[in-house]
């Protein structure tokens, strides 16, 4: 599920911009399809983090939406080989907070009910919960 749109894109690219990084055939116009990858791109990365602490897909958010349009100009400058240096800092901030995410030292602001998965990391048994005790396991 793409997290951005064009337009999205659109409010910290110019459309000069937006279609230089696009327009491979010369026709002067913004290739959406290749918009479209790299909001895919950009969504499924997103995804492979959030993946680890929420149910996907995540709901609509300012933070998502941030983390995608970040994702998805360095997925276009990338192609064109010119990364801007502002681009790859976006980006590296951007990744940063998707590990912290994953580690679970970062939360995203999904609406109530889209609470974190809790995953066996944070599950720890104690002495009295575990199925393979030394007494059960005794004799074998």
């Amino acid at each position: 599920m793409p997290y951005c749109t064009q337009n999205d894109l659109l409010n910290q690219l110019t459309q000069a911009e937006l279609v230089q990084l696009t327009d491979d055939a010369g026709s002067g116009n913004v290739d959406t399809a290749k918009v479209d990858a790299a909001i895919a791109a950009a969504s499924a990365t997103i995804d492979a983090y959030a993946g680890a602490r929420y149910t996907l897909p995540l709901q609509a958010s300012e933070k998502v939406k941030q983390l995608c349009v970040d994702l998805a100009i360095y997925e276009l400058e990338k192609r064109r080989r010119r990364l801007r240096e502002a681009t790859a800092s976006a980006r590296d901030a951007a990744l940063a907070f998707l590990r912290d995410l994953a580690a679970g030292r970062a939360v995203l602001d999904q609406p109530p009910g889209a609470q974190p998965q809790t995953s066996e990391a944070d599950v720890k048994k104690t002495a009295q919960e575990r199925i393979f005790s030394d007494e059960k396991l005794a004799g074998f």
